[in-house]
């Protein structure tokens, strides 16, 4: 874990690195209430943007590297961010633990069958306490649900936000809101 820590000191600046820090606080919080590893939750919160800085060219230039990548992300390599980290964590850092490697790698779209692990850093990237796109009050309301009801309830603030929302966000959503039908009927 202190590889990646430091390896985050000096891939991104200072206001990435604090944002990944409270992203990482909030994962062990939601872990702990869902029952998932806080360790795990840890560091996929502390490494997700380990990628984020690089330059364009530079996240273009690992595509040749990266399984299953978008046309949509070679279009828009900032969006390459996750898969780039998830390859760094694997095969630099020598963390090949396929839970937080699928949470980074979708922590920005998400995925439809994104684990437990994944739902949480999704949300607790959105909703970290110095997000400025969403209040205080909204984000408590948000943390407060379930965990498929809390990715589904980041999703729609997205759409009512004007974010624009990848379709394969869409299908994660549509799948989740699937799932909790199926269990009440």
């Amino acid at each position: 874990m202190r590889e990646v820590h430091g390896g985050l000191k000096r891939l991104v600046g200072p206001a990435r690195y604090r944002h990944s820090l409270r992203v990482a606080t909030l994962c062990r919080e939601i872990a702990r209430r869902e029952g998932v590893s806080i360790v795990s939750a840890h560091l996929a919160g502390l490494s997700h943007d380990l990628a984020r800085d690089l330059p364009r060219d530079v996240l273009v230039a690992f595509v040749p590297c990266l399984e299953d990548v978008g046309k949509h992300e070679v279009e828009h390599p900032v969006l390459l961010h996750g898969a780039v980290a998830a390859h760094l964590l694997a095969h630099v850092y020598g963390l090949p633990i396929p839970e937080i490697l699928e949470a980074v790698r979708h922590h920005t779209l998400g995925a439809p069958g994104l684990g437990p692990l994944g739902q949480i850093l999704f949300c607790a990237d959105y909703l970290e306490p110095q997000r400025t796109h969403i209040s205080r009050e909204e984000a408590g309301r948000i943390l407060s649900l379930p965990l498929p009801d809390m990715v589904c309830a980041v999703v729609e603030h997205m759409e009512r936000s004007g974010f624009p929302v990848h379709p394969v966000t869409m299908e994660m959503y549509r799948a989740l809101r699937e799932e909790r039908v199926n269990a009440h009927v």
